[in-house]
């Protein structure tokens, strides 16, 4: 199966393909001086306060710079605490992804407002979740939901949450173990003898399953150049 994505930048120009996106936070952008970000809400809880979903940053734990978290560990068993996005209006089908990781602190119960879409457990390496959301097309004020709740277990009882996104699906799968097969460019129109080498990134071609070769007059990659990747 060939999937094409093509970016034609000339000059410093180019186009995209346009994506609806309702909410994409990773949390990079919090300092500490917030518990969470503006428009998410933490405030529904039975633990001590001090242990609800906020800030969270050491780089031992973390998946892709700051996150939040849960502090299971520290609470009684049945405690819980609840992270709430910021509303948003769904009007064309979307999906919610986002990353966890939770490796003895009891379950988090994932809802698109009233809605349960998962009851998670026992998650012991960051994993990313994905759920589409094509049922709630035409819902508004919605708000994904997030319930933790405390088995008071040990060891790294702690719910973790990153890179949370709710976004039209891309219109190609995510690629998985792309490697890069050829990069070439003609030294001139005349030469078929293709040079390898490093060129300005324009088009993609993510190709499954086998490497494929392509060579382009050099009058015709100018100002395009070529990236071939191959998925594996």
């Amino acid at each position: 199966m060939l999937c094409l994505m093509v970016s034609l930048l000339f000059f410093g120009g180019g186009f995209l393909q346009s994506q609806t996106v309702l909410l994409n936070e990773n949390f990079n952008s919090m300092t500490g001086a917030e518990a969470v970000p503006s428009g998410w809400d933490n405030s529904d809880y039975t633990c001590a306060a001090g242990e609800v979903w906020k800030y969270y940053n050491n780089a031992a734990d973390n998946y892709d710079g700051v996150c939040l978290r849960f502090n299971s560990y520290n609470s009684s068993e049945g405690e819980y605490s609840v992270l709430k996005t910021p509303a948003f209006n769904i009007s064309v089908p979307v999906e919610l992804s986002f990353m966890y990781k939770n490796p003895t602190g009891g379950e988090m119960i994932v809802y698109l407002n009233n809605t349960v879409l998962d009851t998670l457990t026992n998650v012991t390496n960051w994993t990313e979740y994905v759920f589409p959301l094509n049922a709630f097309v035409n819902s508004t004020d919605a708000r994904v939901v997030f319930k933790s709740i405390s088995n008071s277990g040990s060891g790294k009882a702690y719910h973790y949450l990153d890179n949370v996104r709710v976004a039209e699906p891309p219109t190609c799968k995510k690629p998985i173990n792309l490697i890069a097969s050829y990069v070439t460019r003609l030294l001139s129109a005349g030469n078929s003898t293709p040079e390898v080498t490093t060129l300005p990134l324009s088009v993609l071609l993510f190709v499954k399953y086998s490497p494929v070769i392509l060579s382009v007059p050099t009058l015709w990659l100018s100002p395009l150049s070529i990236l071939l990747l191959s998925m594996g």
